[in-house]
């Protein structure tokens, strides 16, 4: 999990994510991944998901990832992120957690 904020004090999340992957030969076999504040309510990523479905553990799958991961969240600009801040956080979060749970399932990226 990894949550980015502003400030400790009043520590009120701007984006929250967490990543769960299986590996299987090279190959993410499932990946699971949540935003917290990346729309009304909590959300799953499905498109993400399905994009990261039997795919290569490559920096191209990590991508297109963060890339389709823009389909499943709908953030909204607020005096303590602009929508636009927002989704280019999503973007990197993806990236980041995404790279700790490969590590953390015993993958490596390629």
């Amino acid at each position: 999990h990894f949550k980015y904020a502003m400030r400790d004090a009043m520590d009120i999340s701007t984006i929250g994510c967490a990543a769960h992957c299986r590996l299987d030969n090279g190959n993410f076999s499932e990946l699971r991944l949540a935003f917290g504040v990346a729309a009304p309510t909590p959300i799953r990523c499905q498109h993400a998901e399905q994009t990261a479905q039997n795919a290569p553990l490559n920096l191209q799958t990590l991508e297109a990832i963060s890339e389709s991961v823009l389909q499943d969240v709908a953030p909204r600009s607020s005096w303590r992120a602009s929508k636009e801040f927002r989704l280019h956080l999503i973007q990197t979060m993806t990236k980041k957690v995404i790279s700790e749970a490969v590590a953390a399932a015993g993958g490596k990226l390629q």
